[in-house]
């Protein structure tokens, strides 16, 4: 769907951005994407790519969008909402300008240095999650009793994997998450990847 996506937001973005909301909120695609709202999540990202947005300019509405994020959650919560869509459609737009809160943070510097495995944990966390909750099915176990000791160990465990992953197939690796990784670091990527592996 990339070229796709990547023609239409070169050409008419705007009219190719409804027509992906229209094919993919009607779930008219069928089991192409499970979650609709990621195509149209990924198509707007692409603009915002393509297009050199200035996202800065959203922090002036940090608070703001921080509390229609934590407002939508409060209410999905207390009013039992089954259907997260409103939090898909929500999260990462609001996310943008909220996070320029950690600038100069410590926290905020501390998400800098780990940023490098977002893109792999967004990635990978639905399908482990997936085996995860087999386990679970499988072993007759309350899967939500083990929420966060699984979304902890995806968390210590996905750099262990990114590393490992790049040490075997630096070249492939780096293509399946789009050429995230610059060659220039791939020496000591792999060189740390090593460690990981050794002290395995």
């Amino acid at each position: 769907m990339a070229p796709l996506f990547g023609y239409a937001i070169r050409r008419r973005p705007w009219l190719g951005l409804m027509l992906v909301a229209l094919v993919f909120m009607s779930d008219a695609d069928g089991h192409l994407v499970n979650r609709n709202t990621m195509a149209v999540l990924f198509y707007i990202g692409g603009m915002a790519a393509a297009g050199n947005w200035n996202l800065k300019r959203l922090d002036r509405l940090a608070i703001p969008a921080l509390g229609l994020l934590v407002a939508v959650c409060i209410a999905t919560i207390y009013y039992r909402i089954e259907d997260y869509v409103y939090i898909y459609l929500t999260a990462p737009i609001a996310v943008w300008p909220a996070s320029s809160l950690l600038l100069n943070t410590q926290p905020g510097r501390w998400a800098e240095k780990y940023s490098k495995y977002s893109f792999f944990l967004f990635l990978a966390h639905a399908p482990l999650i997936h085996v995860f909750d087999m386990f679970y099915a499988h072993n007759r176990l309350d899967a939500s009793a083990y929420t966060i000791p699984t979304f902890l160990f995806l968390v210590a465990f996905v750099p262990f994997a990114y590393h490992a992953a790049l040490y075997v197939m630096p070249g492939t690796f780096s293509f399946m998450i789009g050429g995230r990784v610059k060659a220039a670091k791939s020496a000591s990527a792999q060189e740390t990847a090593g460690g990981m592996l050794a002290r395995a």
